[in-house]
This record gives C-alpha cells, structure tokens and sequence, in this order.
C-alpha cells in the first residue's frame, strides 16, 4: 500500500503526482493499493473528490477522530463516506484517537482507544469500508510512552465486523 498524506500532495502539485503514484502502482507486478491517509479536514477531502472527478480515483481515510464523541465523528465522516462511494471510492475510518502528529497533521495528546463493542454501530453509522481501530498505537514522534492494545485486535467484535465488512 503507497500511503500519501494531504500534505504530500499539497507540496508536490495535487493530481499530477497522484496519477503518477497510480500509474506506478497499476504497473506493478504486485497488487499495490494507493490511499490518502488521514483527511482531517474538509479541504482535504474535498481534494480528493475533485480529483475523482477528473478520473483520478484511490482510496481515501476519512480522519473525524479529532471528534469530541464517537455520535459527532459519525456525523461527520457520513456525508463524506456517501460521496466518496458515489465515485466508487473505498473509505477508512478511524474509531478512537491516536496520539501525536505528522507530516501535516494537527497534534494529539489525549489518546482514545477503540472500544470494541461499538464498533459495529460505529461502522454501520458512517457506512465506511476499513475500521482503522485505535489500540495505542502512535503518530510520529512520542508524547507519551505507547501503551499498545494489540490484544484488542482478538476481541470478537472486531473480528466479527471485519469478517461481515469483506463478505
């Protein structure tokens, strides 16, 4: 997978240089998977959109995890979930807040760890594709020394969600 930051394609020039990460990755002899990481704001996305509009499509994370409740960052990854689909654009998003900051983004230091048993609800509510769980894991540089959760990645619940997002 070739992740790309806002940022990234902010400084080199937008959808040029994604459509040569794409041609890079159609070319390969292996599945390679093009994502725009971490779309924290509006404008972000809205980039991405308009680039599939110009027939320049991969697939996107859309970031609401700044959100103060799991109910807002619903509300605001939906809208941006529905349009992405109607360009046929696979969506990510992320349950929890991961802590820390980088190439662009803004800086976290309150950690929130995804709390398995909504995640269902929370999957369903914004429709998106890929959960991108929080397990405390970090962004960038340490603020705080991790904690990692990667028991959480074998709580039935996710696992179950995983198995009913792919089929």
């Amino acid at each position: 997978m070739l992740l790309l930051f806002p940022i990234t394609l902010e400084y080199a020039g937008g959808g040029p240089f994604l459509q040569f990460c794409l041609d890079l990755a159609h070319g390969a002899t292996v599945p390679i998977a093009v994502h725009l990481d971490h779309a924290t704001d509006p404008e972000h996305v809205e980039l991405a959109f308009a680039l599939a509009e110009k027939g320049i499509k991969f697939d996107i994370m859309v970031d609401a995890s700044h959100a103060e409740t799991d109910e807002e960052n619903i509300l605001l990854s939906r809208p941006y979930v529905e349009r992405a689909h109607a360009y046929e654009i696979a969506v990510e998003v992320e349950l929890g807040r991961m802590e820390g900051g980088e190439a662009g983004l803004r800086t976290i230091s309150d950690a929130k760890l995804t709390n398995p048993a909504k995640a269902e609800a929370y999957m369903k509510g914004t429709g998106a594709n890929i959960l991108a769980p929080s397990i405390g894991n970090l962004h960038d540089e340490y603020i705080n020394p991790p904690k990692f959760r990667q028991d959480m990645l074998f709580y039935s619940q996710l696992n179950d969600l995983t198995f009913e997002l792919t089929n």
